[in-house]
């Protein structure tokens, strides 16, 4: 057996040990999980396809060489991750619950109304420094608003409801898509969601067997999209009315087929884009060949001067963002019309090699596992609203392609930005007490 199929064997493993994890729902609501999914998603696909390409005879370039190592890579984090979550979730006391008075579905609709109004206020104060970043992220709160809107359907065995609630969380990936052009950024609202509703199986092998199934869909959908999106693009990126662009979306995936490891153009697909292993690989290659140098005194003081605003300090040396980071340790000449992120795996390993790769991965998962058993208790008690100053922060994390300063400065701005929500919510339930009966 190739040592790559060893490596999608130790992931499967891995997952499996997160899955156990996520089992306890008085301790997560997934968040742990989406993390694992997400990470998984950006190194996997290519991992897999590498994997199968060598043993079958596909044709690589000699630079898919990178790909092995920058999937070892990858796999070590991703274990590494586990392992801080366990140990977090071993030594952490349980907290007591305490039952609030909030009516969960009023919230629910409260957090999906702030959400959307947040993206829209967005808009045009996107250009305002710190303001307009601290509004994007904290729009997230219609994530936790769709959630609890769909277990409240759930536990209420009304299908109307399920209905409902899930076309919701369909609302900003279908948006990105048909108003931005990419797929990517609507994945992770997705991926949280669905993470949720994966928790609290005893049986881990019906959540596999569904994670298994929903990224093979995925994977197809994405192939479609990835190889028609110069298509795609030429009419969402205008100025296209919207019967135009749900008419283009429409035809492409319409005609979608399920994902064929023998079709050269889908396996091409995923060894160019879901596949971070490549530039992991490469830049563990000029990091020992000297072309480039470990980094980790810089990322770390760029992780400081990222939490002061910008309104505070116009000159600041940062920006949010990480093309820069990864074309320096790469090397690589970069399309600026597409998303590039440096992702955890490579940062880490940039800071101060395997040492720090290892310590950072330990160290998130008992972040987000603290994260994750503290919006657990507020929402097993019937609170979201307590949830959100935990909840708010941990999605900035689920970002597997984002960089550290990205991370820090996001959970920075949500924090405060659920502390404000979390006073509008008190302040309408005051003047509107029917809402309490909604």
């Amino acid at each position: 057996m190739d040592n790559a199929w060893w490596l999608l064997a130790l992931c499967l493993a891995t997952l499996v040990v997160v899955l156990v994890h996520a089992a306890d729902r008085t301790r997560t609501v997934g968040l742990v999980l989406a993390f694992a999914l997400s990470l998984l998603l950006v190194h996997v696909p290519g991992g897999l396809a590498y994997a199968y390409a060598t043993d079958f005879g596909q044709g690589l370039p000699p630079e898919a060489d990178y790909n092995l190592p920058g999937f070892a890579l990858a796999t070590i984090g991703f274990m590494a991750f586990a392992v801080g979550a366990l140990a977090y979730r071993a030594i952490a006391p349980t907290k007591p619950i305490v039952h609030g008075s909030a009516n969960v579905l009023a919230w629910a609709r409260f957090g999906i109304a702030a959400g959307w109004f947040l993206a829209l206020v967005y808009l045009p104060l996107r250009s305002v420094p710190t303001l307009g970043n601290a509004i994007r992220f904290t729009a997230n709160v219609w994530i936790l608003g769709t959630i609890t809107g769909l277990q409240s359907a759930v536990s209420r065995r009304s299908y109307l409801g399920m209905a409902g609630w899930s076309c919701t969380a369909l609302v900003y990936p279908v948006g990105v898509l048909l108003f931005g052009g990419f797929l990517s950024f609507g994945t992770q609202t997705l991926i949280i969601a669905g993470a949720y509703f994966l928790t609290g199986r005893r049986n881990v092998l019906r959540p596999l067997l569904q994670i298994m199934v929903a990224s093979y869909i995925a994977i197809s959908l994405f192939a479609v999209y990835f190889t028609n999106r110069e298509n795609l693009r030429s009419v969402l990126w205008s100025d296209a009315p919207i019967s135009r662009r749900v008419a283009i979306v429409d035809s492409t995936f319409s005609s979608a087929q399920l994902f064929q490891f023998a079709d050269d153009a889908q396996l091409s697909a995923l060894l160019l884009r879901l596949n971070q292993n490549y530039f992991v690989g490469l830049a563990q290659e000029r990091l020992e060949s000297g072309a480039t140098q470990f980094s980790g005194s810089t990322i770390l003081i760029q992780s400081v001067q990222v939490l002061i605003p910008r309104i505070l300090w116009p000159d600041k040396p940062i920006s949010g963002g990480s093309p820069g980071v990864l074309i320096e340790s790469t090397g690589l000449a970069l399309d600026e019309n597409t998303a590039w992120g440096v992702g955890q795996v490579l940062e880490f390993y940039l800071m101060y090699g395997l040492p720090s790769l290892i310590v950072a991965f330990v160290c998130l998962g008992a972040v987000l596992s603290w994260f994750d058993a503290n919006c657990a208790r507020f929402l097993l008690a019937g609170d979201p609203s307590g949830a959100l100053p935990y909840f708010l922060p941990a999605t900035m994390f689920i970002q597997p392609n984002g960089s550290l300063t990205e991370l820090l400065g996001g959970a920075a701005y949500t924090f405060f930005g659920a502390l404000i929500l979390q006073w509008v919510w008190q302040r309408t339930r005051a003047s509107v007490p029917s809402l309490e009966m909604a």
